[in-house]
């Protein structure tokens, strides 16, 4: 059994923030919310959401898991404006997801979740964790894709540092001051793929805050809240490392 009333918004940003990784996806469904770990076809890039019930305006859920198909379910998204209400309902009998907003119905055939395995999120331990708006950070990235494929992520004590290129270069150095936070055990310095850490970037919003976790040539994970703090979302890039 499940199903959950909310905005239009709501749902809008669950594909939003999944969508950037992968298109298909299971809902591991429980009585504290739903749960989304999913990792891209090069197994390169993971997402993990975590969704409260607190985030709908209602929610009636047992444990369960659904197959869904994201592309699918944002093409009845976008037909709805982002105040109007939305419910999402499993229909047992039929095994499908119905979608209705105002009186517009959409019965969603879901995908076969036996050849969706259940992802761990590995447990790392970083050296460095930053934290600093995501407007600060997004303006590095579009900056670095100017000039290359790839970027430099360095933190060190009193500084955590963005950089790209070789003949033309991009440079974003932020002093402790400039963060929110900054903790540094060592230096740490990873170089990552631009195409993959831009695509991550469409999923996160102008006015979040970031925590970014990096380490020497490690995977950086990046973590944010959304939905009025009712989700959390940890992004996973794996590290490129040599340039090409």
């Amino acid at each position: 059994m499940f199903e959950a009333k909310g905005k239009v918004e709501i749902f809008k940003r669950i594909v939003e923030v999944v969508s950037v990784i992968v298109n298909e996806v299971k809902f591991n469904i429980k009585d504290d919310g739903f749960h989304i770990k999913a990792v891209d076809p090069a197994h390169v890039a993971m997402v993990e959401l975590n969704i409260a019930p607190q985030a709908f305006n209602e929610y009636n859920a047992e444990d369960t898991e659904l197959g869904v198909d994201l592309d699918k379910m944002e093409s009845i998204i976008r037909l709805g404006k982002g105040n109007d209400e939305m419910d999402a309902t499993y229909d047992e009998d039929s095994e499908r997801l119905v979608i209705r907003i105002g009186n517009l119905v959409r019965k969603m055939t879901l995908l076969d979740v036996s050849t969706m395995p259940d992802l761990k999120i590995p447990n790392l331990q970083f050296p460095a964790k930053v934290e600093l708006l995501a407007d600060d950070f997004l303006l590095g990235i579009r900056a670095a894709q100017s000039v290359s494929d790839y970027v430099v992520l360095t933190a060190e004590k009193d500084s955590f540092e963005l950089s790209a290129g070789t003949q033309e270069e991009i440079n974003q150095k932020f002093s402790k001051e400039q963060l929110l936070s900054l903790e540094c055990k060592d230096k740490s310095r990873s170089l990552f793929s631009l195409d993959y850490l831009s695509s991550m970037m469409k999923g996160i919003r102008s006015g979040e805050k970031l925590a970014i976790f990096i380490g020497n040539d490690y995977p950086v994970r990046i973590e944010f809240e959304t939905l009025d703090g009712n989700a959390s979302v940890a992004y996973l890039l794996a590290p490129r490392t040599e340039i090409e």
